[in-house]
């Protein structure tokens, strides 16, 4: 077997050598953490603005307030929460969507080396959700398309919003009216009933039926007729029945002055059966044929 000799000068040199190149490397990467130091540290990349867009009903002064705080202070006493480069982002937009239900949307973006641009999209409100009363003390929330209620809104009369009326949380704000969808397929039986003539003015949440407030143009004015259908969907079924007694008082054989439709002496119409509808009259109650 063959062995290899080193001298002990050899052995020195090597390790010097080895020293050395360690102490380089050391120095290099202390050299390297301290200038990242220095840049992340200097003023000129510091944010020392913050301006927003998007924004309406929420005010800037309440956008600053949730996103200040998390610019201040430092990452472990060394580098600076402000750094243009390393601010929290992704915490102040959790932040402001807590802060917010009304923020649907959140985005972050950096304006050069010292300033921060915050956008929001605000929900667009497509109804009101109302407490089971009639008095005009009766609490409301807009909701967005998703049945979400995201701000305390006025009982208004003649409101364009359908109000949509059932019992309240005690905190609403941020709790949905229904499942999507649900209130999917309602608002695409109110938009379906529409075209039959039927205008939804409210949405009445009841033990075993959901009761449709609708006005009907006539000749002579509006009439309100009250139509009722099932607590969930489908409601392929209930729009079925009511086409067919539209269609049934259009093939009626009546005047050029005469008024086919007459919907002032009902109560209601109930269209939650397969094969039959039942109406009520002010004073009994009747079925119209199957």
């Amino acid at each position: 077997m063959l062995r290899r000799f080193t001298s002990e000068r050899i052995r020195k040199a090597h390790h010097k050598r080895l020293a050395l190149n360690v102490g380089v490397w050391a120095g290099l990467i202390i050299s390297s953490l301290l200038l990242i130091l220095v840049l992340f540290s200097s003023k000129q990349i510091a944010i020392t603005s913050i301006s927003f867009e998007g924004n309406k009903a929420i005010t800037d002064e309440e956008l600053f307030a949730a996103a200040a705080p998390h610019l201040e202070g430092s990452y472990l006493h060394l580098f600076s929460r402000r750094n243009i480069f390393i601010f929290p982002k992704n915490d102040i937009e959790a932040d402001i969507h807590a802060s917010f239900v009304r923020a649907e949307e959140v985005a972050i973006d950096r304006k050069g080396f010292s300033k921060l641009i915050i956008a929001v999209v605000e929900r667009d409100p497509a109804g009101l959700w109302c407490g089971l009363t009639t008095t005009s003390l009766a609490a409301c929330y807009f909701i967005d398309e998703t049945a979400l209620a995201f701000a305390p809104a006025p009982r208004m009369s003649g409101s364009s919003f359908i109000a949509y009326e059932r019992a309240l949380p005690l905190k609403a704000i941020g709790r949905q009216l229904t499942s999507q969808d649900e209130f999917d397929a309602l608002n695409d039986f109110i938009g379906f009933i529409a075209t039959l003539g039927f205008n939804t003015r409210r949405v009445v949440w009841k033990e075993d039926a959901l009761e449709l407030m609708t006005t009907f143009a006539t000749k002579t004015g509006e009439e309100d007729v009250r139509l009722r259908v099932p607590l969930t969907a489908p409601y392929e079924q209930a729009f079925t029945n009511l086409a067919s007694i539209v269609q049934s008082q259009k093939n009626k054989n009546v005047g050029a002055d005469e008024e086919p439709f007459i919907f002032a002496d009902l109560e209601y119409i109930d269209l939650r059966f397969e094969n039959r509808i039942f109406y009520k009259q002010e004073a009994e109650a009747s079925s119209v044929a199957e």
